[in-house]
């Protein structure tokens, strides 16, 4: 069956009509580009097959958006104790896999780990999942620990991810995933899927966890794995050591500039194609 608040057979076929149409939209805009830059290895892979250009760059985007400050003994007081403290942030859409975080953690009620869950995002961009996703929660009986914060000005989103142990964003597709990034300055052990870039940056079971999509058990199995504080902490450290060593905007503006400037004079160099005006 169908796990309550999940994508039906319905939704799955229209969902992948959906993407049989974008990928067509794609693979037509990519044959007439000449060079591209890619915010991830993935993104260049998954585009390659689509007949993108031979001639890319990659530059991963900065999560350095809120300049967080927090050492690894500030990390270690905030796992100490109290119930986990989880973090979904986006837009409640089906593509963000909300539904599937909320049934993850509804099975952990069987295994006796203490959690909040604090939702972040708008939820009028898709009403229907939205409200499906709602209804999923009083189902479980999980109301009480679930809050819908809604849309939060960037001091507010900072201020929920320096008071949070997890970030927890199971997407079915996720290009690169900045917000991972952003999250894991803080600390924060972030929950990612193996569908898009997020891998190239969270070390599963180092620095963060990495489940596949639409898989509540493993959701469930994540969440049981860092009720151990000890390594719940450790996580928290390393997700921290890997923001700090990933690049910031200069780096990434100055890969881009590079790029650009290189096909620029490949362009100024290359000879004029054939077929100019007969003699």
């Amino acid at each position: 069956g169908t796990a309550a608040g999940g994508p039906g057979p319905g939704e799955r076929l229209r969902a992948e009509l959906g993407r049989r149409g974008v990928a067509a939209v794609e693979r037509r805009f990519l044959g007439g580009v000449d060079a591209a830059v890619y915010n991830a290895e993935t993104t260049r892979r998954d585009a390659a097959g689509l007949g993108g250009p031979d001639r890319s760059a990659v530059a991963p985007p900065a999560g350095d958006r809120f300049e967080p400050v927090i050492s690894a003994s500030e990390i270690r007081e905030r796992a100490r104790s109290g119930p986990l403290e989880v973090t979904f942030l986006g837009n409640v859409v089906p593509r963000k896999g909300l539904d599937a975080l909320v049934d993850g953690l509804a099975r952990l009620d069987r295994s006796g780990v203490e959690w909040r869950l604090t939702v972040v995002g708008d939820r009028t961009v898709a009403p229907d999942h939205a409200e499906a996703v709602a209804d999923a929660v009083a189902a479980a009986g999980i109301g009480d620990r679930v809050r819908f914060a809604g849309r939060l000005d960037d001091e507010a989103v900072a201020a929920r991810l320096r008071e949070s142990h997890a970030l927890a964003v199971p997407s079915r597709y996720e290009p690169f995933g900045m917000v991972y990034l952003e999250a894991m300055g803080f600390g924060c052990v972030p929950l990612a899927t193996t569908a898009g870039g997020a891998g190239e940056f969270v070390r599963d079971g180092e620095s963060g966890v990495l489940v596949s999509p639409d898989d509540p058990r493993a959701v469930a199995a994540a969440f049981r794995d860092l009720d151990d504080r000890e390594r719940l902490a450790e996580m928290g450290i390393a997700a921290r050591r890997e923001y700090e060593a990933r690049p910031g905007w200069p780096e990434t503006l100055d890969r881009v500039v590079d790029f650009l400037e290189s096909e620029a004079g490949r362009r100024t160099t290359e000879p004029a194609s054939a077929g100019g005006d007969a003699a």
